[in-house]
């Protein structure tokens, strides 16, 4: 899929738009990214990431949490940053349980 310019979007420049998305609190235009590639990249690990700080950030601790659960569904590795984003999701939830949620 070409956006903008005559570059296909990649597992790096996708996630780096929706974080920047993410930066400007602009929930919108990073949902419409997410919308128009996401399902075509082969590697999503920094994607969902991406999308998990993202929602955690504008308020969205719901969606960010299906995230990281769909994340862990898939094919999905989180790192650091994804757990810390759930770990802070479930803190918004109020629904920590023995550091579990």
């Amino acid at each position: 899929m070409r956006v903008f310019t005559r570059l296909l979007p990649n597992q790096f420049t996708v996630p780096m738009v929706v974080s920047a998305c993410s930066e400007v609190r602009d929930l919108v235009a990073g949902m419409i990214v997410h919308g128009l590639v996401f399902d075509e990249m082969r590697v999503r690990d920094v994607a969902w990431t991406a999308l998990v700080i993202g929602y955690v950030s504008n308020g969205e601790s719901v969606n960010g949490l299906r995230c990281v659960f769909e994340m862990y569904r898939g094919d999905g590795r989180p790192n650091f940053r994804t757990l810390k984003g759930g770990s802070q999701a479930c803190g918004d939830l109020e629904v920590v349980y023995g550091g579990r949620c």
